[in-house]
């Protein structure tokens, strides 16, 4: 019998030094579930903790380099070696993300963003710029501004500016982040539902975040451990 790990919720600050080779070796995360290294070709393999692992991979790419994502997220296809020692192909536009110490990495849109929230629902930022990796440092008091990194890169943010998306752990649906998804997805707790709806609708975007976390601690997310 698989075991799990139950996450009531998890918010956390992504604290990545500037440097694309620092982030893969010093980045600071306060995370309690870790996510198995690897390219999860599909939202399945995320409910299931089993990425394709970087020593299946087929390339001539050292995994301990810290660019080793970017390198192969960039090429047409993945090729790997199964258990049975055969030869697959992964399509680099359908991969649904990667792990890299234990943190896990949405691809949306041409993008690879971090969740900055975990839980049943969970959601991660995105911003229409030239970095297709991102490691971003996100205030945990959700400041006006924010800083996405990427490589020798640094971009400052507004807050605003910023794509905002969640992920409906129990469907894997990726839908914006606004009053009206939130809405629908809180509908099977009616007493926080009820909560949600009867505030004014400034209320309802300025406590969104208030409210996944109220929604997660009574619904928590359970994941099979490494």
């Amino acid at each position: 019998m698989r075991s799990g790990k139950t996450i009531p919720l998890v918010v956390f600050a992504i604290l990545f030094p500037l440097s694309l080779e620092a982030q893969f070796t010093e980045s600071r995360i306060i995370l309690p579930f870790r996510f198995k290294d690897g390219i999860y070709k599909d939202f399945d393999q995320v409910l299931r903790n089993e990425p394709v692992p970087k020593s299946s991979l087929l390339i001539a790419e050292d995994f301990t380099d810290a660019k080793f994502y970017k390198r192969i997220l960039k090429s047409k296809q993945i090729i790997y070696s199964t258990a049975e020692g055969k030869q697959e192909y992964i399509d680099n536009r359908k991969v649904w993300g990667f792990a890299s110490d234990g943190i896990l990495y949405v691809h949306w849109k041409g993008y690879y963003s971090p969740l900055y929230m975990l839980g049943t629902i969970s959601c991660f930022f995105l911003h229409d710029s030239q970095f297709e990796i991102y490691e971003s440092i996100i205030s945990e008091n959700y400041g006006n501004e924010m800083e996405l990194t990427a490589g020798d890169g640094k971009l400052v943010v507004r807050y605003r500016d910023l794509k905002k998306y969640l992920l409906d752990f129990r469907t894997g649906k990726i839908m914006k982040l606004n009053v009206r998804n939130l809405s629908r997805l809180l509908k099977n707790e009616p007493e926080i539902f009820s909560e949600y709806r009867q505030l004014p609708q400034y209320r309802k975007r300025s406590r969104i975040f208030l409210y996944i976390r109220n929604y997660n601690e009574k619904n928590p997310l359970s994941l099979p451990l490494n």
